[in-house]
């Protein structure tokens, strides 16, 4: 009977009892439990009234049979392990008067189901110094909800004059006070000069309206910010109301206008138009308070009312932090989403060289390296794919053929492709959709990553001022990709962007343009665009790896359409010894009507190179590239391509496929223009190449690599990936 006196048994509030075939069965929140045991279970039905926390297990005890309180006392320990039962232990001093308590029962039971020390975070609640700014029978209903809730000091500072707050609040003030309840009602000018000193004393900011301004919820997420307090929205626009998200200066997270820009990037261009000229041209673009229901206006009140419950009694689900409730306006039906702070957020993100340098260097250290496995990664990223305020889209596998390869679809609303809106990648695998969902992300995530160049990350300067403040700087003729265009003049400032070279182990300054191709900081076409050596991985070695790949392939094949080298024309016997992945491949392929040729890439580095083709009609030549250390890896890739392409142009003729890989893949039309050489010997079938090899080829045909860290900061908080380019810059010597 040890410690009985310290259990105080309660019966959750989402749990009920009943007898089942001689024992007592406990349902509620999807949990089934039978307890079985004629005494156990007379005693619960006998008792079962009085588990409420206010007596203790030695008081429920008393009087019976040693033995039988034994079970007792374990049965209701196996109970309390299994959320069924929890221990509630009296708080002392009782932070409530009895009839508070007694008269906001319901809420603080509501508090005791998630938390312990339900009546002090009630208290906090109650107490608490809440400044509700709006319009609206939203910003009405918010105030009802409040006061009937248990806040007993309710300040408004409506921004119209239009509802008549005052007459309509008071009826529940006086109801309130007529049942001994201490409650108060005040209003403020929201356009009066003493408006900032009470914003100085709140806890926290809300804002609730039906018909209001976008820019008057940009302004108070910007001065809440700057004066460190809680903001807490709820609106309507373009037929949807938002609740959130829940911005707390003292935890990083994301701020209201990180949604907005979600927002504005996962809707159609129509959409995202009307939304920026809201914020800025409110009086051109105000909602009428017409275009709402009265039913609407009363959820978004209550909704945003409950929300602020459950945030000032901090008693919000771990799931349920930084989300946004989102409701339909014609349907009524709702949705919680997650939304994650936006890398270029003007509002609440920051960044300074000297901190991203510094991030580089772990990135390069393996500081951020989290080897992980597709199953792991979709698992973790999946809570970001969202139609309102997700990274990235859906992902849609129903209704496409998956034979011979399975397929699927992923919605991106962040692409390097800014002209055009919610592009799908479309990407194959051998082995199952999750394979090829996985191939799907991490193309997204390259997209993401090469779309948002942050300029704070960079310096704004001349060359010559660069080298007078001691730092080494890349020209931009001296890099691999620069496409001769246009000669940057030594006067004209330039964002430099610092990468680390893997020579000299030290940073230097390389054009941004160069490591961002498809952004604006390349509108004079400085540079090539082209995602080659570019790579997205979970570990430094793996983007190091397959970035190097990815930009010496790129050198390769420019050095064959400049007819600079040659390929070799394979046959059975060049091919490598199959595995089941190749012979399948190669069985599937000779399935579909085409014919096709097989050339290897001559070239004296250590990266193989496949180029598969088809020989048919010039105007309808297929052709797909591959390569990789070893040669059966470039063979696979490449008769995985063109697999895959196949497939799709059998299912959909229309089918485009974003692949990082086919930006290196020359002309259709020149494959068979290329010089044959019928004297090499093929590659196919040597040892598979190392790091360390395609280090000391370089070392001896380039100048310098260099590593630019192009990762967001969401990407690497969220989903723990790494994503950059390899950039090779010219030697004296340099065949390429």
């Amino acid at each position: 009977m040890r410690n009985l006196t310290t259990i105080r048994p309660k019966l959750r509030q989402n749990m009920a009892f009943q007898l089942k075939d001689r024992g007592l069965l406990f349902t509620g929140d999807g949990k089934y439990f039978l307890l079985k045991g004629s005494s156990a279970t007379r005693w619960f039905a006998a008792f079962g009234a009085y588990l409420d926390g206010t007596h203790t297990l030695e008081e429920l005890c008393r009087g019976m049979n040693p033995t039988v309180s034994a079970m007792i006392v374990k049965c209701t320990h196996e109970l309390i392990q299994q959320g069924i039962l929890k221990n509630a232990p009296p708080e002392d001093p009782a932070p409530l008067a009895k009839e508070i308590y007694q008269y906001f029962r319901s809420q603080v039971e509501f508090i005791d189901h998630y938390a312990d020390t339900p009546q002090q975070r009630f208290k906090a609640f109650r107490e608490s110094h809440i400044l509700l700014v709006g319009s609206g029978e939203a910003l009405i209903a918010l105030g009802h909800s409040l006061l009937n809730n248990g806040l007993r000091d309710l300040l408004l500072a409506p921004t119209d004059t239009m509802h008549g707050y005052a007459e309509r609040l008071t009826s529940a003030v006086d109801n309130l006070r007529q049942h001994g309840m201490e409650a108060s009602l005040s209003l403020l000018d929201a356009s009066s000069n003493s408006f900032d000193a009470h914003l100085d004393t709140c806890d926290i900011v809300v804002y609730c309206s039906d018909n209001g301004y976008l820019a008057e919820i940009f302004e108070l997420n910007q001065r809440c910010l700057a004066r460190h307090i809680k903001f807490l929205p709820a609106y309507t626009f373009n037929e949807q109301a938002f609740i959130g998200p829940f911005v707390n200066p003292a935890i990083t997270g994301p701020c209201w206008f990180c949604g907005q820009i979600r927002l504005a990037a996962n809707s159609d261009a129509d959409d995202a138009r009307m939304l920026w000229q809201t914020l800025a041209l409110k009086d051109a673009f105000h909602f009428k308070e017409s275009a709402v229901s009265y039913p609407v206006t009363s959820m978004l009140g209550n909704g945003l009312g409950f929300e602020l419950f459950k945030a000032l009694t901090d008693i919000i689900p771990a799931e349920d932090k930084n989300t946004v409730v989102v409701r339909n306006i014609e349907t009524l039906t709702s949705k919680r989403e997650l939304l994650v702070k936006h890398p270029l957020c003007p509002v609440c993100s920051s960044i300074k060289p000297d901190a991203y340098i510094q991030k580089l260097l772990d990135f390069v250290a393996g500081a951020h390296d989290h080897p992980t496995t597709s199953k792991d990664l979709l698992e973790s990223s999946a809570r970001l794919m969202d139609s309102s305020f997700g990274l990235f889209g859906a992902f849609q596998d129903d209704g496409i053929e998956q034979i011979p390869l399975r397929c699927t679809k992923l919605s991106m609303s962040t692409s390097i492709f800014a002209q055009e809106t919610h592009q799908e990648i479309t990407t194959y695998s051998l082995e199952n959709v999750q394979e090829a969902r996985y191939a799907a992300l991490l193309e997204a995530v390259c997209h993401y990553s090469m779309a948002l160049p942050d300029a704070r990350s960079m310096l704004l300067m001349t060359r010559e001022e660069l080298h007078e403040s001691g730092k080494q700087t890349i020209a931009p003729e001296a890099l691999f990709s620069w496409s001769g265009i246009h000669m940057n003049a030594q006067e004209k400032p330039l964002r430099w962007l610092p990468a680390f070279s893997l020579f000299s182990k030290s940073i230097c300054y390389v054009p941004a343009s160069a490591a961002y191709p498809y952004s604006e900081l390349n509108s004079q076409g400085s540079f090539e665009k082209t995602l080659a050596g570019f790579a997205v991985g979970s570990t430094f070695r793996d983007v190091q790896i397959n970035g190097i790949l990815s930009a010496l392939t790129s050198l390769h094949v420019g050095e064959l359409l400049r007819m600079q080298s040659a390929v070799i024309e394979l046959t059975q016997k060049e091919l490598p010894p199959p595995d089941p992945d190749l012979t399948f491949l190669l069985k599937t392929i000779r399935r579909f009507p085409q014919t096709f040729t097989l050339l290897e890439v001559v070239h004296s580095s250590p990266v193989h190179i496949i180029i598969v083709y088809t020989k048919e009609d010039p105007e309808k030549v297929l052709v797909t590239l591959g390569y990789g250390l070893s040669g059966g890896a470039a063979l696979k890739m490449a008769l995985h391509g063109m697999v895959a392409r196949l497939q799709a142009q059998q299912t959909d003729e229309k089918a485009v496929l974003l692949w990082t890989d086919t930006f290196l893949l020359p002309e259709p039309a020149l494959c068979s223009t290329f010089m044959r050489d019928h004297t090499a010997s093929s590659r196919l079938k040597e040892p598979t190449a190392t790091l360390e090899e395609l280090e000391s080829y370089l070392r001896a045909h380039v100048s310098d690599v260099l590593f630019a860290n192009l990762t967001p900061s969401d990407i690497r908080e969220e989903m723990q990936l790494i994503s950059g380019t390899i950039l090779l810059t010219r030697s004296a010597t340099a065949s390429f």
